[in-house]
């Protein structure tokens, strides 16, 4: 005989169900580890923006199953954690910062991954000489007495990413008050407008993503800039390009203006100083004496440089 569901039970999918199909944005959110204050600073946090809603894993389930909101069904796959529904008008990935905004720094606990290179660095530690050289030299960690107290000698690598935390490991890190770990709610999966967004898919680092953005802008401006193609961004540097360009071709071709002018004559009596100078050393009668003289008074390296 089929048991039948309490109504409670049924009241609490009913209520469940409502709430994700009234609601723009439905994520799935992982509570283990999570002490209450911390869940109740969150809370507090994401007041008038988010709600979250704990129930059992199989109300939840049955409440993705019967609301007919478009793609959420597919979200039971990730209930395999302990969940909690969270609701709100964010959209996915400033829902994902807020959340990561509210973790805390932790030291780990046994069984813990580690999410990054756990390094202790060099400089005293709070131990007093003892039993405890031969635990720090288990962890790869040489040290020396320094004022009564032992002192790690060199930045150490105590644990690669992705290793787990043994109980020594985890022991020794809380005494040396290293928290390497974060706590607070996990983003596991979100739903919006019928598309599912996995956690790490929404884990961004926005400095990192501001970085891709300003490199695609780089490129893109590069890019329209040397095609020529005139936007609001490339207009006035292509027309100050165009500007030196024309005024540089003027010059070559001697072409006078009154951007030109004074440049043009310049060079141009350069250049004429200069083949008098040839002309005056090769056939110095060709030019008149007075301008011989002066030629041979100022010096071609007094008036052009070089060698």
């Amino acid at each position: 005989m089929k048991r039948e569901i309490p109504k409670y039970k049924k009241e609490k999918v009913k209520e469940l169900t409502k709430l994700i199909d009234s609601s723009d944005v439905v994520a799935l959110v992982e509570m283990s580890k999570l002490p209450a204050s911390q869940l109740q600073h969150i809370r507090e946090k994401l007041r008038g923006r988010a709600d979250i809603l704990m129930s059992k894993k199989s109300l939840m389930n049955l409440a993705l199953e019967a609301s007919s909101k478009k793609g959420i069904k597919e979200m039971t796959k990730f209930l395999d954690v302990m969940p909690a529904f969270l609701i709100t008008t964010m959209d996915p990935f400033e829902l994902s910062v807020t959340i990561d905004k509210e973790k805390v720094p932790s030291a780990p606990r046994k069984g813990d991954i580690a999410p990054e290179d756990i390094v202790v660095k060099a400089g005293p530690t709070p131990f007093a000489p003892g039993p405890i050289i031969a635990e720090l030299s288990e962890l790869g960690l040489k040290t020396k007495v320094d004022a009564g107290k032992l002192a790690v000698i060199r930045d150490t690598v105590v644990a690669k990413e992705g290793d787990e935390i043994n109980d020594k490991l985890a022991a020794i890190l809380k005494r040396l008050e290293i928290k390497p770990m974060k706590v607070g709610l996990k983003l596991v999966a979100v739903c919006e407008k019928g598309d599912i967004y996995s956690g790490d898919v929404l884990t961004v680092s926005q400095e990192e993503y501001m970085e891709k953005i300003s490199l695609a802008y780089r490129s893109a401006f590069n890019i329209a800039f040397n095609m020529k193609f005139v936007t609001e961004e490339t207009v006035v540097p292509l027309l100050s390009q165009g500007k030196t360009e024309a005024w540089n071709l003027s010059v070559n071709l001697a072409i006078l203006s009154p951007e030109t002018r004074d440049i043009v004559l310049s060079l141009a009596n350069s250049r004429m100083m200069i083949l008098a100078h040839i002309i005056n050393e090769k056939e110095p009668k060709a030019l008149s004496e007075e301008f011989s003289k002066m030629l041979a008074e100022i010096g071609i390296k007094e008036v052009f440089g070089g060698e």
